[in-house]
């Protein structure tokens, strides 16, 4: 790809410099580079988070399909951003690591040649060395701005100099980004796409439509054959692609969360509000910054998702760092102009220090870690071998009792809902539920996977089961009709702890159900359930978002609603729903509450009975009727026939 003809570079080029002044960027970008390499890899843990980096490491170990056997928020490529040394991925880890970096501090170095100033190139690289640096609790080890910023500077270097060759590094970046993470792919993808309808727009010929179809083939050629090499074959990339986005899809309105700690939506939406005000100003100015504004704003805005919805001080501070760093791509456009680099330079600076209000560190950490980090590295067989020892450590720790290994011997095993450590640190034979994380599995199809595996022939013979679920939901309605499904087709053999220990039957408990009645309720109103004789009640419940709901988990978020479960004791509890799956049915007549009554209803057929349900809206969000439907386990259609019909309209 040659430059535009007729057009001139936005930026000055590096020989118009003085040697003072290459001097000064060169001790800049070493900077930059020594205090933000990273860690290579990081020790194994038991919980939600660690259960997660173990299961796709173990999914790249054991060769899973993504798509087919596996999915998951993070993507086939995930296992970098999350490396253990759990086997012989963890040195695939380093590199992959290793080259994402020389692509961010090579875009970084490109563009810092192109901001004049020492102040301003000073700017440019302390709000860019935010998404690099040692920040309190390590979250730039995620490593969202090293995926993100390289891609942007590439095509913002494109625009600058009017050479459409540096966008074609930035696409090959964001194919494989759609392998790391989804959204984060799909922030990369959307600066990618706005960086062609630019271009196309400036100059709407054949010659630079054949160009930006050569562009996508870089980008998807990347994606592919990434995804053959990690992934599965190439047939299972498209089904990838839709289980990515069927994740995306209910996270809005399933997976809100929120932290009084925290400064609140507004200082992720502030950054987004003024990119778009930035884009909206440069545009009516016919401004040299609009393409940077324009860059920035897709990725602004995923990452202000990322940061309000699952508002916890782990989701903002794994984006908050990046959204402070993208400020600085105004510095390259707007130094030209001496009064826009000096508003440009105090304007990205004022981001920093407010970056650092909320993104705590001291120098000793930001000074020390990278040179540690460039000593690991050096001594890699050594730093494998000492996260290979500590790993030990913790797998003699999760040791199950004999009783289960005995029992289990090599055949295939499934934990549930999420503790993968178990796999990990017993050797186990591990056949997950393609979404193996049970709450993530928050709508009828990705709950329908499940249920698909422990129907199907690839069932695992055992499950070691928790009685767990976050968020105060309950474990049986999260997955619900795999949760069903779990309870169908295995038996409790043995426990241990907080452990069940279950094993497939021959056949299952039940093949069919009887409609048992239907009903149309508003929310707060109390549904009396029907009597199950000597069976169980299951109830579908289908609830709708409102236009303004709608709009609002668009642009925001809504809170899912709660269920209110009338017990025959007395005893009342309150689940938050997983209310997509709710149309598929859950488990209503013996809802158990704990372990114990888990327990009893693997052993006798029913536990905690229920005796009424209403539900209840506090987001105010949702249509006010709740269409119900309940059905009795016996003869007739089965459940998961009904479920596979509903799913399908």
């Amino acid at each position: 790809m040659t430059p535009d003809p007729g057009t001139e570079a936005v930026a000055a080029p590096m020989e118009r410099f003085s040697s003072v002044e290459i001097g000064w960027r060169v001790l800049l970008l070493a900077a930059l580079v020594i205090v933000s390499i990273p860690q290579w890899i990081s020790q194994a843990g038991v919980g939600l988070d660690p259960s997660w980096m173990i299961g796709i490491q173990l999914a790249g170990i054991k060769g899973l399909v993504y798509g087919r056997d596996f999915a998951f928020t993070y993507g086939p490529l995930g296992f970098v951003l999350g490396p253990k040394a759990l086997g012989p991925l963890d040195l695939h880890a380093v590199l992959i690591r290793l080259a994402m970096h020389l692509a961010w501090w090579t875009s970084a170095g490109l563009l810092l040649f192109r901001v004049r100033g020492y102040a301003a190139s000073l700017a440019f690289v302390a709000a860019t060395a935010m998404s690099g640096i040692a920040l309190d609790n390590e979250f730039n080890f995620a490593l969202t701005g090293v995926v993100i910023l390289p891609v942007l500077g590439f095509l913002l270097l494109a625009e600058l100099d009017r050479k459409p060759a540096w966008a074609v590094p930035a696409a090959i970046l964001a194919g494989a980004a759609m392998l790391t993470k989804f959204n984060l792919g799909v922030a990369c993808t959307g600066a990618l796409g706005v960086w062609s309808l630019m271009r196309l727009a400036r100059r709407p010929e054949r010659r630079v439509v054949l160009r930006l179809a050569l562009l996508g083939l870089a980008y998807f050629g990347s994606m592919a054959g990434l995804f053959v090499i990690y992934g599965g074959p190439i047939s299972a990339l498209w089904p990838y692609l839709l289980a990515s986005k069927e994740l995306v899809s209910g996270y809005a309105t399933q997976m809100t969360n929120s932290d009084p700690s925290l400064p609140g939506p507004w200082a992720p939406a502030s950054m987004v509000v003024m990119a778009s005000v930035g884009l909206v100003v440069s545009l009516a100015r016919r401004s040299d910054l609009a393409p940077a504004f324009a860059l920035m704003l897709a990725p602004m805005f995923i990452l202000y998702k990322g940061a309000v919805i699952r508002q916890s001080i782990g989701h903002f501070l794994v984006v908050w760092p990046v959204m402070v760093s993208m400020t600085a791509l105004v510095l390259p456009a707007a130094s030209r102009i001496l009064r826009a680099r000096a508003a440009a330079t105090a304007a990205v600076l004022a981001m920093v220090g407010w970056g650092f209000w909320y993104a705590p560190t001291t120098i000793q950490k930001v000074v020390a870690r990278g040179p540690n980090n460039l000593a690991a590295l050096w001594r890699l067989d050594k730093t494998r071998a000492d996260m290979r020892a500590f790993d030990a450590l913790l797998k003699a720790e999760q040791a199950l009792p004999p009783q289960f290994l005995a029992r289990i011997g090599d055949a295939t095993v499934d934990v549930y809902p999420w503790e993968t450590s178990y796999i990990w640190s017993n050797d186990l034979n591990w056949s997950p539920r393609p979404i193996f994380q049970a709450y993530t599995a928050y709508t009828p199809a990705l709950d329908m996977m499940g249920v698909r595996h422990y129907r199907g022939p690839r069932a695992p013979r055992f499950v070691i089961y928790s009685h767990y679920a976050i968020d105060h939901e309950n474990p049986c309605a999260v997955d619900s009709r795999t949760w069903i499904e779990l309870y169908r087709w295995y038996d409790l053999v043995d426990g241990h702890g907080d452990k069940l220990l279950l094993e497939r039957r021959s056949t299952p408990r039940w093949r069919g159900a009887e409609p048992a009645g239907e009903a149309a309720v508003g929310f707060a109103q109390s549904y009396e359930l029907p009597r199950a004789n000597e069976g169980l009640v299951f109830l579908k419940a289908d609830m709708e978002l409102s236009l303004l709901g709608k709009i609002q988990a668009m642009a925001y978020k809504v809170d899912p609603p709660l269920m209110r479960v009338e017990y025959k004791d007395g005893v009342a509890a309150n689940y938050r729903m997983v209310w997509r799956n709710a149309t598929g049915g859950f488990i209503a007549s013996s809802m158990p509450r704990d372990l114990g009554a888990a327990i009893r209803l693997f052993q006798q057929g029913s536990a905690d009975e229920v005796v009424s349900i209403s539900f209840h809206d506090p987001s105010g969000r949702f249509k006010p009727e709740v269409k119900l439907e309940a059905l009795k386990s016996g003869v007739g259609a089965t459940v998961a026939s009904a479920v596979e019909e509903r799913a399908a309209r």
